[in-house]
């Protein structure tokens, strides 16, 4: 729409250029003829000629299309534009949406040369002035009565004239006789209909209404809207769903055996509901119609007449009931069932005939499976008499118990089942039937047959045993062979043919179908699934099959590919130093998945694993129990490899590390080792004050944690409170400042416990000497000659010193190397059983508190490297607690290892005292390895075992080394 407008508004502005001037109007087209406007006054004329020239102009229409002009009127005086009829806006613009007529005007002024050519547009409104049509007015249709709910039939739709959309078809309705049968569908495409169907609602049938009469009413969306109808008749076509209906039940007619032929006997009469085809009836004997009655009778097609076909003779006393059908024409033809019952009047005197009719007879002989049913219709007897009267009473028997006879019918009877069959026990019977008439003397009749009994899928498979048992090792190859299962059934033919199958355990086996071997079709792993129980089924070939079952255990051979398998990796076991041989350490565990021999498990010790006999073993049950002593502080950890094997073949096994921690008990005594028996004894000066350190008890325990730390305490003979002890270290120092009155000799008890729950304890004593701290020698005089020769001596002895130290030291390497050659020279000694302490050899003062003079030189004793060393460790481990089971360390002596000196020494013996010096040190390093953990504490050497001293010597020695004070 709104690209019409601007096209609209292009084309006013050039005709605008072009002409000079554009007018339009408007109009409806429903409108009456009427003034649509002044060209002069609408162009604007005035402004062009002026006013007073407005009324010289004349007027006329220049357009050529007749049939544009012939809708207007123009008055060429005023100018007046007129509509001359009304205006068809479909004709001229057809749906256009929009309707413009072009008209070209003239204006001529005869007063001067104006003139002018004005272009006048006329826009066509369109109105409601079309109602829809159809493109007929009435539409014949037609429906099958069998069509389906649901279907539709495509009808017409209606178009409109109008331009505008609303002036269009917006709806449609659907009227109806019977309402509900049919609605009106619509398809739209926005808001415009584009397709009708008709839709059927109900079922049809043409037998009820054949004709439908409808109307579709068509509106367009005017004000007010417009209709137009579209009369629509459905026509119901007719399908064959109506079978012939005979007039009665039973057509029955009664005849003497004389009756001649062709004679009309009855009539059968029918009706059908349909049409044409559909309703046109023949008339037929029924197929199971008994031979007799085509024989002596016949059956007119068209008419339905019955009527005789051969001579009645001989069949007089009969009765002939059969069945006659009547069918339609139509597709597909139906058919409808009568009875027909003739009698035949007897009149002459014969023997009764008997017929015997066999039911499904092969080779002669009747056949009935042998699940037949008691009742079942083995054979049927017709009895032909044609006496009447007693001659023509007739009763029939039958000899076999199997069977017996019934009368259907006047001298009609069916040979039925009396009692069960068993075909595997008799499969043929032999049936013998006898009627006798009641004439005088009475005829008798006799009729033999066989009856075959026909096999019945009515024995399962049977399998002889209930379950079967087969046995296969694990690890199997594919397709290796199980066992074989066997059924068997007493039917015969196809009935006892068997197939085989597994009802389950399908993933692992298979079963041949006919002969009935199992095989495994995977390799199977019985400590997944040790056996198997599966069902097999065995299933014959009958038309409704049966089948048997049967259990297959299958049991899966153990085969040693399962190590044994350790609970744990490592065994952690504890065990106390004191326990007896033989005690029960821990126990070993192990699992096998496989069973049987291959399952037992045994347990050992891997010797293997080990250096040596250790105090242990493993019972083959897996308990771990001591062999032999063990003491926590020779060994106190045993690991080595214990391992679980299976007794199947091969064997197989796994390992596993096993730790015996020994838990440590307080079995040993603290060991004092200073003081000792020959070293008991230390000389203190009284200078020394409050807190002072003047001792150092050595002690040690080889047990281990609580058993080992040790604590100390003392009791002194004569106390004074002056001596006091560190409980856990061992340190006596001075509790007070001391005094000339202290000068004297104490005598300390000293006792070392240790901390295990049983406390162990040690005693030794130790003698304090307290000497004069201030005692110099007296030098007399002043003399300058004597301070010369002091002067003198001095210097020399300190060259003297000098070179004692440099000979010293070349001794020292000297005697370094020759030990070094000594010990390369010797076998490694064997490892002691305890953790030898290091040593540290570092000389270090312990106190200062000792004045120093350097005019009086003090002698220090030690053992000297000629005596034994080995004496004083023996004298260590004399004093030591030891077990029976114990080795002793490493043999050294006891010997006796002190030696005095004098106070005042030489100076040869300066030289002594340090050779003196190292062999002290090494005398340390001895008794410190009697520690196995802890190093020595530092090992007081003021000790002195004579009383030889000065007052102002403390026992320590001195010499120009600065050797008064000395502690390791």
């Amino acid at each position: 729409m709104t690209m019409d407008l601007i096209v609209i508004y292009l084309m006013v502005l050039l005709l605008s250029v072009s002409y000079g001037q554009t007018i339009t109007y408007t109009i409806s087209e429903d409108e009456s003829p009427r003034l649509l406007g002044n060209i002069a006054s609408s162009a604007n004329l005035s402004d062009v000629v002026g006013i007073d020239e407005i009324p010289a102009l004349r007027y006329t229409m220049v357009t050529t299309d007749a049939k544009i002009v012939g809708l207007f009127n123009l008055d060429e005086n005023s100018g007046d534009l007129f509509t001359s009829t009304k205006v068809d806006r479909e004709g001229l613009c057809g749906q256009a949406v929009t309707c413009v007529i072009d008209l070209d005007v003239a204006a001529q002024s005869f007063l001067s040369t104006v003139f002018r050519k004005i272009k006048v547009l006329l826009y066509i409104d369109d109105a409601n002035d079309n109602p829809p049509q159809f493109p007929q007015s009435m539409l014949q249709i037609e429906i099958s009565e069998t069509a389906a709910v649901g279907s539709t039939i495509r009808v017409p739709i209606a178009s409109d004239a109008d331009a505008t959309p609303i002036n269009r078809i917006s709806r449609y309705e659907l009227s109806q006789e019977d309402g509900g049968v049919f609605e009106l569908l619509e398809t739209r495409t926005g808001s415009t209909v584009t397709a009708l169907s008709i839709q059927l609602k109900s079922d049809l049938d043409r037998e009820q209404k054949e004709q439908y009469k409808l109307a579709v009413t068509a509106f367009d969306g005017g004000d007010p809207a417009q209709s137009t109808n579209l009369t629509v008749v459905v026509l119901v076509t007719d399908e064959n769903d109506n079978k012939p209906v005979f007039q009665r039940f039973t057509f029955d007619a009664t005849l003497t055996e004389t009756v001649g032929l062709d004679s009309s006997i009855l009539k059968l009469e029918a009706s059908d509901l349909d049409k044409g085809e559909n309703s046109k009836i023949t008339y037929h004997f029924a197929s199971s119609v008994p031979t007799p009655v085509s024989t002596y009778f016949k059956l007119n097609p068209e008419t339905g007449v019955i009527s005789t076909k051969s001579s009645l003779d001989g069949a007089g006393g009969s009765t002939f009931i059969f069945q006659v059908i009547a069918k339609d024409n139509g597709s597909p033809r139906l058919t409808s069932e009568s009875e027909v019952v003739i009698k035949i009047i007897d009149t002459n005197n014969d023997p009764p005939e008997i017929k015997v009719q066999l039911l499904f007879s092969q080779g002669g002989s009747s056949t009935v499976p042998e699940s037949s049913i008691i009742g079942r219709v083995v054979a049927l007897v017709t009895v032909k008499e044609t006496d009447s009267g007693n001659n023509g009473l007739v009763d029939c028997a039958i000899r076999n118990n199997y069977f017996s006879i019934q009368e259907m019918n006047v001298l009609e009877y069916k040979v039925i089942v009396a009692k069960p069959f068993n075909r595997e026990e008799t499969p043929i019977h032999n049936v013998t039937v006898t009627c006798t008439d009641s004439g005088s003397p009475p005829l008798t009749t006799r009729s033999d047959f066989q009856v075959r009994i026909l096999d019945e899928n009515d024995n399962s498979p049977q399998f002889p045993q209930e379950t079967y048992f087969f046995n296969i090792k694990e690890k199997n190859k594919i397709d290796q062979f199980v066992g074989k299962v066997r059924a068997y059934d007493n039917d015969t033919n196809e009935n006892a043919q068997l197939t085989y199958q597994l009802i389950n355990g399908t993933d692992y086996f298979t079963i041949n179908s006919t002969s009935g071997e199992i095989k495994a079709i995977t390799s199977i792993d019985r400590e997944s699934i040790p056996k198997f129980v599966i069902q097999v089924k065995a299933v014959d070939n009958g038309k409704i099959p049966l089948s048997g079952t049967t259990i297959v255990k299958i049991n899966i051979d153990d085969v040693n590919d399962n190590a044994p398998e350790l609970s744990a990796k490592s065994y952690v076991f504890h065990v106390a130093e004191d326990a007896r041989i033989g005690s029960y350490i821990g126990f070993l565990t192990a699992t096998d998945a496989d069973i049987g021999m291959n399952a037992d498990v045994t347990y050992a010790l891997d010797y293997s694993s080990v250096d040596h006999n250790v105090p242990f073993t493993v019972l083959t049950n897996g308990t771990v129990v001591s062999t032999d002593e063990v003491d926590f502080e020779k060994q106190p950890q045993y690991s080595f490899k214990i391992y679980a094997k299976d007794r199947g073949t091969p064997s197989l096994n796994s390992t596993a590390i096993l730790t015996i921690i020994i838990m440590d008990i307080n079995d040993n005594i603290p060991v004092i080792y200073f003081p000792a028996e020959n070293n008991n004894s230390i000389n203190v000066p009284h200078t020394m004050g409050l807190g002072a350190e003047i001792a150092q008890i050595q002690a040690y325990d080889i047990d281990s944690g609580d058993n080992r730390r040790l604590s100390y305490s003392i009791s002194v003979v004569n106390d004074t409170n002056l001596f006091t002890i560190n409980v856990e270290s061992g340190t006596i120092t001075l509790s007070r400042d001391m005094d000339a009155k202290d000068i004297q000799s104490y005598v300390i008890n000293i006792e070392v416990h240790d901390n295990g729950q049983v406390q162990l304890s040690t005693r030794a004593s130790m003698e304090i000497q307290v000497v004069r701290g201030d005692a110099l020698p007296v030098v007399g005089g002043n003399n300058h000659s004597t301070n010369v020769a002091i002067v003198v001596v001095l210097i020399c002895v300190t060259l003297v010193l000098a070179i004692a130290v440099i000979v010293t030291v070349c001794l020292i390497r000297r005697i370094d190397n020759k030990k070094k050659q000594c010990l390369e020279s010797k076998p490694e000694a064997q490892e002691d059983w305890y953790e030898k302490p290091q040593v540290d050899n570092t000389v270090v003062p312990v106190s200062n508190n000792f004045p120093e003079d350097k005019t009086t030189k003090k002698s220090v004793k030690f053992v000297t490297e000629s005596e034994n060393i080995e004496s004083l460790y023996a004298q260590v481990n004399k004093n030591r607690p030891r077990k029976a089971n114990k080795e002793t360390s490493k043999g050294y002596t006891n010997k006796a290892f002190n030696e005095e000196h004098q106070q005042h020494v030489s100076f040869a013996d300066e030289i002594s005292n340090i050779a003196a010096l190292q062999n002290h040190q090494a005398l340390v390093r001895i008794l410190k390895l009697g520690d196995r953990e802890e190093k020595m504490n530092d090992i007081d050497v003021w000790s002195d075992v004579s009383a030889d001293h000065t007052a102002s010597d403390s026992g320590h020695g001195d010499s120009d080394l600065d050797l008064h004070t000395v502690k390791v």
